[in-house]
């Protein structure tokens, strides 16, 4: 098995939507992730991130990405949350309440403990998502 594992079973957080067959990005990754509407103005995904969903890899053992209306819920409540913050949630701790997003503020990706108190919910952050990505496979290997 590699060190991705497709998701499959019907029981896990993320059910795994079929991708179309389109060869563009947006098509490829139709009702996976927001659409262009709904991201914010001038903000597009990461290359890295898009391969990713486009393979169908949704889990990464102790990391999920979250898709379609999971996505949309997940997002609206990190908003309601923390509301003085601009955050767009892409992945999800299994194991407890931690989050990785893009923090639209600073142009890092922040890992925040979702739950805690505005102002407590700072984990860290990366650089960029490919640097988030290499630690989600070493949080794996390390599992």
């Amino acid at each position: 098995m590699g060190f991705f594992r497709k998701k499959v079973a019907a029981t896990s957080p993320v059910p795994a939507p079929p991708v179309t067959s389109s060869t563009d990005d947006a098509g490829q990754t139709e009702g996976l992730l927001l659409t262009p509407e709904e991201l914010p103005p001038g903000f597009t995904y990461p290359r890295s991130l898009l391969r990713l969903v486009e393979a169908g890899l949704f889990e990464l053992e102790l990391w999920w990405i979250p898709t379609g209306d999971r996505l949309r819920e997940l997002n609206s409540g990190m908003a309601k949350r923390y509301p003085k913050r601009h955050l767009l949630l892409f992945a999800k701790r299994q194991d407890n309440d931690d989050c990785v997003c893009f923090d639209l503020d600073t142009g890092k990706v922040a890992r925040v403990h979702d739950w805690a108190s505005p102002g407590w919910e700072a984990r860290g952050e990366f650089p960029d998502f490919d640097s988030w990505l290499h630690s989600a496979i070493d949080d794996l290997i390390e599992f």
